[in-house]
């Protein structure tokens, strides 16, 4: 090779490396928005609470078989069940805080629901799931479910128990109506 083409290559070089931008590296690495605390993104029974009351609701908190927070409250005169999940396992059950709920309203019915309403329900219903059960007692039971997911979004935790509580509410009322409950 020429040693003018030699100094050519040799300027290119460096003028292409001079054109890189400057990669600073901080001292300590940056959490990354995943892996940020849980602070404002869970659910706990007192929020629930708190936001009932605000709505003109009462509601009283208790735990299930594995400990975990739930809350009873009204709707209509009929009872729904908030239940929270994947929570902290020390401190008061007001206080733990937790990754998701879920709302749920049951009714006892003097006889089934065919599969096809049911169905015909989850396909046009987009958040809401129903389904029957059969209980130990031999009743069927007409179950409306919303499952709500807190862990990790950044969500505000009040602002969307808020939105899915005024959601299951109007839900319940259409399917009260779809399974003829009064």
């Amino acid at each position: 090779m020429k040693p003018a083409l030699r100094l050519i290559r040799a300027a290119a070089t460096v003028l292409a490396f001079a054109a890189l931008p400057v990669v600073a590296h901080a001292a300590e690495p940056q959490p990354s928005p995943i892996s940020r605390p849980a602070t404002g993104d869970r659910i706990t029974a007192n929020i629930v609470l708190n936001h009932l009351r605000a709505m003109g609701f009462q509601g009283e908190v208790s735990v299930d078989d594995t400990g975990q927070p739930r809350i009873s409250t009204m709707i209509d005169g009929y009872k729904m069940v908030i239940f929270l999940y994947d929570c902290e396992k020390d401190g008061r059950a007001e206080d733990r805080a937790c990754g998701n709920m879920m709302f749920y309203s049951g009714y006892i019915l003097d006889g089934g629901i065919s599969a096809d309403t049911m169905n015909k329900w989850n396909a046009q219903k987009r958040f809401a799931r129903a389904h029957m059960y059969s209980r130990d007692d031999g009743k069927v039971e007409a179950r409306l479910e919303i499952d709500v997911y807190f862990a990790d979004t950044g969500a505000d935790a009040g602002r969307m128990f808020k939105e899915y509580f005024d959601l299951m509410r109007h839900q319940v009322r259409d399917f009260r109506k779809l399974i003829d409950f009064s």
